[in-house]
């Protein structure tokens, strides 16, 4: 059986295969970053107008992330939403999409919802469901910002935090770390955002990328044939960048 339908059970994320059937596709945007945008295609198709608002008022958009890469083989996400359980599903994609040897981690500010996302990511780091790699061996300036992430982090970890400033532990062994933790009685999976992770296994995301890319070329043919499909697809990613401000505030945007 393939791991992918078992991530995030607890939340009943959606897999792949529940995604189509309910007529879900993505499009990738290279606005700002990578963005992966998961959209209801019978919505998207009724409702696409070249006022991106109409599309995200008709609650077309189900799910997004945004990413920018960091280092060679590191991602960072710039923000993610996700309504009726899909917004796993956007993260899954999204490491599908950077590729098995490369890493994606959290942005240096998180919400409590984006917080459990990584913890979850930790516990079933365990359960071999994904892989994991500290955030340390890229350097201490991507783990140290994260080390303050949260105030609990910022409480819990401050001593960890000064004995790396003073250099009496090595920021890049997290085997140090986890020893260090034990010893507190502190349960690693709560700083999961520590780490960058991937799927331990491929995930088939095609078929949901197929349907989005329909989609595309029934709006252009059915009412916008002037659209080109860049056109199309860019007022598909801008209504997800206002999905993501009506989750998050008026003044956030995945683009920053």
């Amino acid at each position: 059986m393939k791991l992918y339908p078992l991530l995030f059970l607890n939340e009943k994320a959606k897999s792949p295969q529940e995604a189509l059937s309910e007529g879900v596709g993505f499009i990738v945007s290279k606005i700002s970053g990578t963005a992966i945008v998961l959209f209801d295609t019978k919505k998207a198709i009724e409702n696409f107008d070249e006022d991106s608002n109409k599309l995200e008022e008709a609650g077309a958009i189900v799910g997004l992330i945004d990413f920018v890469r960091e280092e060679i083989d590191l991602y960072k996400v710039n923000g993610s939403a996700g309504v009726l359980n899909y917004g796993p599903l956007a993260y899954q994609i999204a490491m599908q999409h950077i590729g098995n040897k490369n890493w994606l981690m959290c942005d240096n500010t998180l919400k409590p919802a984006s917080e459990f996302v990584w913890q979850k990511m930790f516990e079933l780091s365990n359960k071999g469901i994904y892989k994991r790699k500290w955030l340390g061996q890229w350097g201490s300036w991507y783990l140290l910002p994260r080390m303050e992430i949260t105030e609990s982090a910022k409480t819990d970890l401050e001593e960890y935090f000064k004995k790396i400033e003073e250099n009496k532990v090595d920021y890049k062994n997290e085997q140090q770390f986890l020893d260090w933790l034990k010893g507190k009685k502190l349960n690693p999976e709560k700083y999961g955002y520590l780490w960058a992770y991937n799927l331990s296994s491929p995930m088939d995301t095609s078929e949901l990328n197929k349907k989005g890319k329909e989609a595309i070329a029934a709006i252009r043919k059915n009412n916008f044939p002037k659209y080109t499909v860049t056109d199309i697809a860019t007022t598909i990613a801008e209504a997800g960048g206002k999905f993501f401000s009506r989750m998050y505030g008026s003044d956030a945007s995945y683009l920053e």
